[in-house]
């Protein structure tokens, strides 16, 4: 446990005096957790489906893409043409809004990733300095968390498909189905997230190009699977224990607002009560920001921390060690 007590330490060392990160890390938490916990959840859940493809039979639903959709849109286009024009711009906004944000959640993943190498190294670091390398390393980031993004997915169509096709079969060819599920897909899925985290490491710590920094990021990986695994399993548990205690703080601040609520109620102060409703709700909301970004600023400190260990000096799994002892 050494290698991971070391490792959570320098991460929580660089979180908590780099406060500036969590800027950075609450548009990196936009990211999720990853592959690897994800497909991991819908495995446990045993529900690979989960309306998967729902949300594609909602739009078709619509007919929006249908001749019939199109027809209506030329019809209003005619008719009222400046609500098409109003309609279509606001959609503009809100798609350059969206590559906006796109882009700030990888040029923060980037930085955040950088400015823990330095950190690390005990180098000086700045808001600006971690913004500008976060800048000229977006399109590689971008590339690898879309290629994740796309294993991911194709991962979940393929398994929600044959889980289906599976249960259709009948109770016993479904738990075949589910077990054969379970040791093909989950173990790639995850196995691909963790080589896109070392790729990262790749591009922006060492500068390597996009191809040659997947296969590095794949070759550490080989070397280190089991690493990687009990990294993350420990991570997990430590967002339970943070989880667990957002709660416990949550209800402890809440009580005195719930309190105060219900006395305003009691004595018909509307006004009062839906004062002290909306400050509880802004309360709740900016306690959940800045922890979601203090979270998403200690895990990627956290991976970058084991990436510079793996490729310095290198490491033991604890079970390794273990079976060695």
């Amino acid at each position: 446990m050494q290698l991971y007590r070391g490792i959570i330490k320098q991460a929580l060392d660089v979180t908590w005096k780099s406060k500036y990160l969590w800027f950075f890390g609450l548009f990196a938490a936009l990211l999720g957790n990853g592959g690897e916990y994800e497909i991991l959840f819908r495995a446990l859940s045993g529900n690979f489906n989960n309306d998967f493809f729902s949300g594609f039979r909602m739009i078709a639903q619509t007919g929006v893409f249908s001749w019939q959709g199109l027809r209506n849109f030329g019809n209003l286009l005619i008719t009222q043409p400046i609500s098409v024009i109003v309609a279509l711009l606001v959609l503009v906004i809100f798609l350059a809004l969206f590559a906006f944000v796109i882009w700030l959640v990888n040029v923060s993943q980037a930085a955040l990733v950088n400015n823990t190498l330095l950190k690390i190294d005990n180098k000086q670091t700045s808001f600006r300095e971690a913004l500008e390398s976060g800048m000229k390393k977006f399109w590689p980031v971008f590339g690898f968390n879309f290629v994740s993004k796309l294993i991911t997915i194709i991962s979940l169509a393929i398994i929600s498909f044959i889980v289906v096709m599976g249960n259709n079969l009948g109770s016993t060819m479904s738990l075949i189905v589910y077990t054969f599920v379970i040791l093909l897909f989950i173990p790639v899925a995850m196995s691909f997230s963790f080589i896109v985290k070392y790729s990262i490491g790749y591009s922006v710590i060492n500068n390597v190009e996009f191809v040659n920094a997947f296969k590095s990021g794949w070759e550490l990986f080989r070397k280190n699977w089991l690493i990687s695994l009990e990294m993350a399993f420990i991570l997990y548990f430590l967002n339970i224990v943070i989880a667990l205690l957002f709660i416990i703080v949550v209800l402890v601040f809440a009580t005195p607002f719930a309190l105060l609520a219900f006395l305003a109620s009691g004595l018909s102060m509307t006004g009062m009560f839906l004062f002290i409703i909306g400050v509880g709700i802004i309360f709740f909301f900016a306690f959940l920001i800045v922890t979601g970004s203090l979270v998403a600023t200690f895990q990627i400190s956290a991976w970058t921390s084991l990436f510079v260990e793996l490729i310095g000096k290198g490491a033991k799994s604890k079970l390794v060690r273990m079976f060695t002892r």
